[in-house]
C-alpha cells in the first residue's frame, strides 16, 4: 500500500449498461440533471473484511483511462474513498482500488480516438486490383520470388531493411506510452486487422496489417502529439502501396519494394 493518498482524477471504464470490464459487477450511472450530472451510488469491495488488494479486492479506477480503451467502453470520471492499495506507473498497469468508489459524471471520446474510430469504420479501400500505375519512385517486382531474390542481395550488401519502419514505430509507441494511449492503441490495431479482415481481400499479410496500423498510430492517434512529418510521409507512402493493389514486402535504402 502507498504511503500517501493518490491525488487525482480518477476515472472507471465499464462496457456498456455499467458493466465491470473484468468482474461481474453493474456500477450505477450517474444521472444528468440539468447542466450537470447527479453522482452514482458507492460501490463497497466485494470483501469488506478483508485489506484492500490491487487486483483481488477493492474497487479499481485509474488516472490514464485509454490504457485502458475497449471497443464500445464508456469511460467516467470517478472519486474513490477509504483504504486503498496503488500502481501509479505510465503503462497500461496503471491503477488504484479502493475500500469503496462511485462514478461522477461520462467522459466524452477525446477526437484522436474518434478520428482512430472513424478510420477504421470507413476502410474501403480498391486494395484487391491492381491499377497498373505503380509509383516510378518503387522498386517494382514482377512476382514475390523475385522480390525475396531482392532481399537475399540486399542482406548480402549489408543494407539496411525495413529499419526506418521500425526506428519510426519505436517512435510512436514511446509517445503514445507517455501521454497514456498505448492500450488503447494496441486494441485499435486489433479491431484494425478485424476489419481488413473482413474486406476479403484477394490478399491479406502481416505486412499489411503492420503498415495501416503504423499508418492508424501515426496519423490519428497520435494526431495531436507532434509526429514529426517525415513520420507521417512515411506511414502515408505505405500505405499508398496496399491502396494501388500492390503489395509492400520491405523496405530499404529509402526505397518501397512493392510486388504483385
Amino acid at each position: 500500500m502507498t504511503a500517501q493518498p493518490p491525488t487525482g482524477p480518477f476515472y472507471k471504464v465499464l462496457m456498456n449498461g455499467g458493466e465491470s470490464l473484468y468482474r461481474p459487477v453493474i456500477w450505477t450511472l450517474p444521472i444528468q440533471t440539468g447542466s450537470g450530472y447527479e453522482p452514482g451510488e458507492w460501490h463497497e469491495c466485494h470483501q469488506p473484511q478483508r485489506p484492500v488488494k490491487l487486483c483481488r479486492n477493492g474497487m479499481h479506477l485509474t488516472r490514464l483511462p485509454w490504457n485502458w480503451y475497449y471497443f464500445e467502453c464508456k469511460v467516467y470520471l470517478a472519486e474513490g474513498d477509504g483504504e486503498f492499495d496503488a500502481h501509479l506507473s505510465n503503462d497500461s498497469e496503471n491503477k488504484v482500488a479502493f475500500r469503496r468508489a462511485r462514478l461522477l459524471e461520462p467522459v466524452p471520446y477525446p477526437s484522436w480516438l474518434t478520428s482512430s474510430l472513424q478510420f477504421i469504420k470507413t476502410l474501403n479501400l480498391p486494395l484487391a486490383q491492381e491499377d497498373h500505375d505503380p509509383n516510378p519512385e518503387w522498386a517494382y517486382h514482377p512476382s514475390f520470388p523475385a522480390t525475396l531474390e531482392s532481399i537475399r542481395i540486399a542482406r548480402e550488401q549489408d543494407q539496411h531493411i525495413n529499419t526506418t519502419l521500425l526506428e519510426h514505430e519505436q517512435f510512436l509507441d514511446s509517445a503514445l506510452t507517455l501521454n497514456g494511449r498505448i492500450g488503447a492503441y494496441r486494441r485499435l490495431c486489433h479491431q484494425l486487422r478485424n476489419s481488413l479482415f473482413s474486406l476479403n481481400l484477394a490478399f491479406f499479410s502481416n505486412e499489411m496489417v503492420r503498415d495501416f496500423s503504423f499508418y492508424l498510430g501515426a496519423v490519428h492517434t497520435a494526431s495531436d502529439l507532434n509526429v514529426p512529418q517525415y513520420i507521417i510521409d512515411d506511414a502515408a507512402k505505405r500505405i499508398e502501396v496496399w491502396s494501388k493493389g500492390y503489395c509492400l514486402i520491405c523496405d530499404y535504402d529509402g526505397v518501397m519494394h512493392v510486388y504483385r
